[in-house]
């Protein structure tokens, strides 16, 4: 159980970080706007600041693997609605909200992972799982984007949309074979405002 939830954490991670790379240089063989570029990056990044703490406060309302199932989901659909749309000006305005869901339901991810490690990993076990995920955040964030990079040489930006949405995919399929049991304490939170479990966590 424990090796399911490092390798959906790869990919999902290498997804997101491939994804988050890769949109700024769409944008820009869109148009050549250092403006555009920014507003990308920004928006690529943003939900890492704005969705990161209700992510937190959600999974503590809901199942935790339904909610991880739901951000997989919901990023390989947002994804695969911007490789299907042509790149171009006039699509800039809808790709850029897309690109913003996207990164949120990656995002969501990350939490509702660090909030599951306690059910799925033996007290004795968890200094040596956090030190494995450290390394593989070290790697990913390194790799990803230089491996982005790379495959532009041989992908179109297009093709490189459809690997990270297969990389959601093949996480969405590990994540669904996970034997988690939610914890009795967590129906207590559900019943917590979403504003007042953001406060607790404070």
């Amino acid at each position: 159980m424990m090796n399911q939830l490092i390798l959906s954490y790869v990919f999902t991670s290498a997804s997101m970080w491939i994804f988050s790379f890769l949109m700024p240089l769409l944008f820009l063989s869109i148009k050549a706007s250092p403006l555009l570029i920014a507003t990308a990056y920004a928006v690529a990044f943003s939900p890492y600041l704005i969705v990161t703490p209700f992510a937190g406060a959600l999974c503590d309302r809901f199942n935790k693997k339904y909610m991880m199932l739901f951000g997989e989901l919901l990023a390989a659909l947002s994804i695969t609605i911007i490789a299907l749309m042509p790149a171009s000006v006039a699509m800039i305005p809808l790709i850029l909200p897309l690109v913003f869901i996207a990164a949120s339901a990656g995002v969501i991810h990350h939490p509702t992972f660090q909030s599951i490690i306690p059910s799925v990993v033996p007290l004795d076990f968890r200094e040596k799982f956090n030190a494995k995920i450290n390394g593989i955040d070290n790697v990913i964030h390194i790799f990803a984007p230089l491996g982005a990079g790379s495959l532009l040489i041989f992908m179109t930006h297009q093709q490189i949309l459809w690997l990270c949405i297969a990389l959601n995919g093949i996480s969405f399929l590990i994540i669904a074979y996970l034997n988690y049991q939610q914890y009795a304490d967590q129906h207590a939170q559900a019943t917590k405002g979403i504003f007042l479990s953001m406060w607790d966590g404070l």
